[in-house]
């Protein structure tokens, strides 16, 4: 059995309840009928308490109110859209003819996501169109999956149980409300029966992933807007419990999502908001508290251009407010580091600059290998670009490309992957964050025990597919909004490794060859927007590649913007073999007339390191070392301003 089929107890269930006519069926359902020998229909409208309307359970998405109906109606006129694929919903859906489809378009079907807008329309509507089309989309799945018991692997599907759990609340509450028929009635009582049994299985709640909030939020309402339902204290209970746990687990101890996604952490915001909202929670006052960090922490997920931060499986092109209800048009400033979820967010608003940095791996969950990464938007336009989502056919060679660790703006070892094996999963490896001065300055290490090829699709690697290494990377970021962005790298290794720092640049801008050591990146207009510099600390320059659109050997030079197809740009890669490496990469978007080369050095070990760098008469000179307790002390002369920096080892 897996987890797309029906569960045993909620299967045998379903079978008796099937075999017999409706309304004994439905009689059976509800321990005060038990001693009837027929239905009357009065019976059922007399379990709904028409003092207290049933409020349609908002699901993530960030549609305001104001062009919900607008929605709804392009819905029901050209269809919904899924991965790229357009679903007719003004008639019978063919559920059968999905079979083949990608799983999120699968997903979708069985999560009734192309009715979701349709309630939410029909809750602030005085026409019965939207909530019409929705009873009969969703007769049509009952009448195919409850009653007749048909089968498919996505009919079950753990966090789709939970998503129909919600409408099926809400459309039995408006159902009565109508006067439908008595027979659809009964069947979606039943319908609900068997979701409730469903989402009751401990051990089928998928607590190490998101799907687990969507399934007790389903038993959630189920059971506190139904609690005539057989068994809906136990349901609720069961609920609770699991949540609590989840909330604790699935969140950091400053308020990121663990599942290496904004997307998703944005989701989840309004998904807990939603929550809350409904009036399930009573007296839960660390979820709220919870809740109330992570929206907080939610408005740094905005880039410049207004989209999403895209890190892990974040689409390029997913706008904020399309995505959150709760998101403001203002730009958050400054320095944001989540020290225990690794992440820091670098925001200049006034010079329209944004550093993000990423190091972490606390689960498999929509994690990409891609530790140490970095995106950047300097005066307005993004520079450097994360490789975004691809949807989720793992053996796809798109999808495999965009999670692989040469799409993004990190360092490559050997040609392979970093390990996504759980047993490596580190938590946090930002060492730390800190201002100094107008720069921002922030670091992490990750110390990789294991590489994987890539040629095998994530969901497919195994253990022994491993390939053991001892390698430390360290990296330093040194963001000087307006002036440069530098990325530092040091690697340490008892053998010989080929490193290679990919920079991906935006599809839009081109690169133009200046030297071995330095390119000039160029808009769509023609003007010059920043110089890349590439500097080693033994002056040797590093071999110099620039991709865009390289299909053989393998996929490079490619980003995907919408989560269902490529497009080409180009991908800097800066190489250098050996058992240790050091070398910066600086984006410099002042371009003053008079600027020199940068300077790097290390030395003791690699307990210190300086790196300067000079723009016409501005300097900006940075030395780290560590004392002798391993407090790591940054000293700076920034235009001419001494600055001097303690981070305790303990910090």
């Amino acid at each position: 059995m897996t987890f797309t089929e029906i569960s045993e107890v909620a299967g045998k269930r379903l079978i008796e309840l099937t075999s017999i006519p409706i309304e004994e069926a439905v009689i059976k359902l509800l321990p005060h009928l038990e001693k009837k020998r027929a239905l009357n229909i009065e019976d059922i409208y007399s379990l709904f308490d028409r003092t207290d309307t049933i409020k349609y359970f908002v699901r993530e998405t960030g549609k305001t109110a104001k062009n919900v109906e607008i929605v709804a109606r392009k819905y029901l006129d050209s269809g919904y859209k899924a991965s790229g694929s357009i679903i007719p919903i003004n008639s019978t859906i063919d559920w059968g003819k999905y079979k083949q489809s990608s799983r999120n378009i699968r997903f979708q079907l069985h999560s009734w996501s192309m009715i979701d807008m349709l309630l939410r329309a029909d809750e602030i509507s005085e026409s019965t169109d939207y909530i019409t089309k929705a009873i009969e989309l969703i007769e049509d799945w009952t009448n195919l999956f409850i009653i007749e018991r048909k089968e498919d692997e996505f009919a079950w599907h753990d966090m789709a149980v939970g998503k129909r759990a919600t409408q099926i609340v809400y459309v039995l509450n408006r159902m009565i409300e109508l006067k439908w028929n008595f027979e659809s009635i009964y069947k979606l009582i039943i319908s609900a029966e068997i979701h409730r049994i469903e989402l009751s299985q401990v051990e089928r709640i998928a607590t190490h992933s998101n799907h687990g909030l969507f399934q007790v939020t389903g038993l959630l309402a189920l059971t506190k807007s139904l609690p005539w339902l057989k068994d809906a204290d136990l349901g609720s209970k069961i609920a609770l419990d699991v949540l609590q746990n989840m909330v604790r687990e699935h969140f950091t101890l400053d308020g990121l999502h663990k599942e290496h996604s904004p997307e998703y952490h944005l989701l989840m915001v309004n998904h807990l908001s939603s929550l809350i909202d409904s009036g399930w929670l009573t007296n839960n006052t660390n979820i709220l508290e919870l809740v109330r960090l992570i929206s907080e922490n939610a408005h740094w997920m905005k880039s410049p251009s207004g989209d999403v931060i895209a890190v892990g499986d974040t689409k390029n092109n997913t706008k904020m407010k399309y995505l959150w209800h709760g998101c403001t048009d203002q730009a958050q400033n400054g320095l944001k580091a989540f020290p225990t979820g690794g992440l820091a967010i670098n925001n200049s608003v006034k010079f329209g600059t944004q550093t993000v940095f990423s190091c972490q791996f606390h689960s498999r969950q929509h994690k990409h290998a891609d530790e140490n990464s970095v995106i950047y938007f300097a005066n307005g336009k993004q520079i450097l670009v994360d490789s975004g989502t691809f949807t989720y056919k793992y053996d796809l060679p798109e999808r495999m490309y965009c999670e692989s660790t040469r799409s993004h703006n990190t360092i490559e070892i050997d040609s392979r992957n970093y390990s996504r094996f759980r047993n490596d999963a580190f938590g946090s490896g930002l060492a730390y964050s800190t201002e100094v001065g107008p720069c921002a300055v922030f670091s992490g290490f990750v110390h990789h025990q294991r590489l994987v090829p890539t040629q095998i699709p994530n969901n497919k690697i195994q253990t022994k597919d491993g390939i053991s290494v001892d390698i430390k990377h360290k990296r330093t970021i040194i963001d000087y909004p307006s002036r440069f962005l530098a990325i530092i790298d040091e690697l340490d290794s008892s053998e010989i490794h080929e490193f290679v720092q990919w920079n991906h640049i935006h599809p839009e801008l081109e690169v133009d060859i200046v030297s071995e050591n330095k390119v000039e990146l160029i808009d769509e207009f023609g003007n010059k927007i920043a110089k890349v510099w590439n500097k080693t600390v033994n002056d040797f320059p590093m071999q110099q590649s620039i991709i865009k659109g390289q299909t053989e050997p393998h996929l490079q030079g490619w980003q995907s913007s919408n989560g269902v197809e490529l497009v080409s740009n180009y991908a800097i890669g800066f190489s250098e073999s050996g058992k240790q490496a050091c070398f910066a990469t600086v984006i410099d978007t002042a371009m003053e007339k008079k600027t020199g080369q940068p300077y790097l050095n290390r030395g003791s070990n690699g307990k210190y390191l300086r790196f300067a760098f000079v723009q016409n008469s501005r300097k900006a000179d940075f030395r780290f070392r560590f004392d002798s307790n391993s407090n790591l002390i940054i000293e700076a002369t920034i235009d001419k301003i001494e600055y001097n920096i303690e981070i305790k080892r303990d910090e």
